[in-house]
């Protein structure tokens, strides 16, 4: 696997915001599956929308992803990347985030989520050929995580192709932003 510009971290949840994503290189046979068929020294196989939800609606603090896996979009915490996880972790924090850019991260997230969105399977497999077009009645990982940013109000670079669904490892440089490779521990209030 090649290897990805970031900074190393310790812990790192406090640095999760809502509009971050959660990037992994998982060291089993789908992750490396997946970065074998997206090719070009692909770094990492699934991405993670990160929502902040407000203090209060949880019990306790915590770091809440909205995942698009097998059965569609779906919340999961950070610490489930703690304990039997092998492989890498990543935090992508796009440049420009703002509260109003956060609130209508969320709320496209969300609305996508309860509607009972499913995984985009057809496109998962597309995406092995290259590239495939957005298409927002079905999801997978990294099509939510931009098609949210998106719909926020943040924009790819100029220099990232227009209309088509990035895959994990393009993420990063697609859009403006900070890089940091996490080695938790996540458990805690995760």
């Amino acid at each position: 696997m090649s290897d990805l510009e970031a900074l190393y971290l310790e812990g790192g949840r406090e640095l999760c915001q809502t509009g971050c994503c959660i990037l992994t290189a998982a060291e089993d046979l789908l992750g490396e599956s997946i970065r074998f068929f997206e090719g070009r020294g692909a770094t990492c196989s699934h991405a993670a929308p990160v929502v902040r939800l407000p203090a209060g609606l949880m019990s306790r603090d915590r770091v809440t992803l909205i995942e698009a896996l097998a059965h569609g979009l779906t919340p999961t915490y950070l610490s489930h990347y703690g304990e039997g996880f092998k492989g890498r972790i990543f935090l992508f924090t796009p440049a420009g985030l703002t509260p109003e850019i956060q609130a209508a991260f969320s709320a496209w997230l969300l609305d996508k989520m309860f509607a009972g969105t499913a995984y985009d399977y057809s496109a998962l497999f597309a995406q092995i050929g290259g590239h495939v077009g957005e298409d927002t009645r079905k999801l997978f990982c990294s099509e939510a995580y931009a098609c949210a940013l998106e719909a926020a109000g943040l924009p790819r670079l100029p220099t990232a192709p227009a209309g088509v669904a990035p895959q994990p490892s393009d993420i990063a440089s697609w859009w403006p932003g900070s890089l940091v490779e996490l080695k938790g521990p996540f458990k805690e209030g995760s």
